[in-house]
């Protein structure tokens, strides 16, 4: 890995980091020095702090934490877990620095799952779109021409297969925690959650997790986890129609 990097001057000009706030754009540019061949870091504010902000004791782990999270609002990076921490891959790394191939050394980090880079450019696979149609196999079913087919069945198991998971709403879901739990929302940790589970998904883990007792990031991930596996759905938001009849309850006006 390079003792040092270079900071482009598109990098400086960029929309998105001349937005962040004073300290923000001191630790982005410093998380470029610290970053391996990839643009990938261990996020975690205890790992970061004393290599962004060394001998700044005006800088806390918590505010580290905040910068992390401003850093992936505006889309510079993406945070995502790896085991027991928490990883940033900076989305536009190719596009500002250039290694020389005999002096790069491949990361140990993991990739940002639900990633690729495209033109030098990290971005979600579900957002890239197909020049070419590819037919969908069904190696287990054997279609006959002649006989009836259900295609409102067939329609709706394509479509269902072809849709991303939706991304959860940080905040959103970091509203509903402090509300329920009383503490500050774990910011890095909960803006990985949100880019692999829904935000009813993440809310309904917060409130089973409120229940159990345990409200750390990782506990609810794993309720996450457990749900998505069981196929929860949120249950349907119902609302009262007034019509000439009957009440907003159901009850028959006199």
């Amino acid at each position: 890995m390079a003792k040092g990097r270079v900071l482009s001057r598109s990098e400086a000009r960029d929309r998105s980091v001349n937005e962040l706030p004073p300290w923000g754009i001191v630790g982005w540019h410093r998380l470029f020095a610290q970053c391996d061949d990839d643009g990938r870091h261990i996020a975690d504010a205890d790992v970061l702090k004393p290599l962004l902000f060394p001998r700044n004791h005006d800088v806390k782990e918590a505010d580290v934490t905040e910068m992390v999270a401003e850093w992936a609002s505006k889309g510079l990076v993406v945070a995502y877990a790896d085991g027991d921490s928490t990883i940033i891959q900076i989305l536009k790394w190719n596009k500002h620095q250039t290694i020389r191939k005999d002096r790069y050394t491949p990361s140990d980090l993991t990739p940002p799952p639900g990633y690729s880079l495209v033109n030098d450019e990290w971005k979600p696979c579900g957002n890239q779109v197909a020049t070419t149609p590819q037919p969908l196999a069904a190696p287990d079913l054997d279609l006959n021409l002649n006989e009836n087919l259900d295609l409102d069945v067939n329609v709706a198991a394509v479509a269902t297969l072809s849709t991303p998971t939706p991304r959860g709403d940080i905040g959103v879901v970091g509203r509903e925690y402090e509300r329920l739990t009383g503490h500050l929302c774990p910011s890095v940790e909960f803006v990985a959650l949100c880019a692999d589970h829904p935000t009813d998904r993440i809310n309904e883990a917060i409130s089973r997790g409120v229940g159990a007792g345990k409200t750390s990031a990782s506990y609810i991930a794993g309720i996450c986890r457990g749900l998505a596996a069981e196929g929860w759905k949120a249950p349907p938001v119902l609302t009262a129609v007034p019509n000439p009849y009957f009440g907003m309850c159901g009850e028959v006006q006199a």
